[in-house]
């Protein structure tokens, strides 16, 4: 499948989830999250959820997250196409840029070097750990700066996708896991 065709039919998909639905969809994630993984002495880098776009409530494992001890960081756009990441220190750290995404307006810079964990947003994914995200190419962009050893797992609303997406890119980067509400795909 075309990333422009499968990233149409999800956002479609994703619109039409009612409030509760996607409450229920967050915390099941959540759940998995936890059940699945421990990343104690870590640093996982999350993005921090548009509501308009009806994305993950990441908010959720970072609140549970750092009462188990885990620490987080969360990315900023420092220019046209880049990503910086700032430790997370809570939701009175943050506002929304000019592209109505959420950022750390201040907090200490970490160095990609650094992180262990990427929690990746996707509107959708296939069976080979593949990808598609809004097209903006942010993400692909930090996915390939992190180190070797960097974990990459995408949290998805739905599960995986029937076909494989067929117009790759040389800088698309897979995934390790796909975390949905029901299963932890490994890839």
């Amino acid at each position: 499948m075309l990333k422009s065709e499968a990233r149409k039919k999800y956002k479609i998909k994703r619109k039409e989830l009612d409030d509760q639905l996607l409450t229920e969809i967050s915390k099941g994630i959540c759940l998995q999250f936890f059940n699945h993984f421990d990343f104690h002495n870590q640093l996982i880098s999350t993005f921090l959820p548009i509501s308009e776009l009806k994305e993950i409530d990441t908010y959720r494992i970072i609140e549970e997250g750092i009462a188990r001890g885990y620490h987080f960081a969360v990315p900023k756009i420092v220019d046209e196409f880049k990503l910086e990441h700032f430790e997370f220190n809570d939701r009175n750290t943050v506002e929304k840029n000019s592209l109505g995404i959420p950022e750390p307006i201040i907090g200490k810079n970490v160095a990609v070097s650094q992180i262990d964990v990427v929690l990746v947003p996707l509107l959708a994914f296939d069976s080979f750990g593949h990808r598609i995200g809004y097209g903006k190419g942010y993400y692909d962009r930090f996915l390939a700066d992190c180190n070797s050893k960097t974990l990459f797992i995408g949290l998805s609303h739905f599960e995986v996708m029937n076909e494989p997406i067929s117009d790759l890119h040389p800088l698309d980067c897979p995934l390790n896991y796909c975390i949905t509400p029901t299963k932890v795909y490994e890839f």
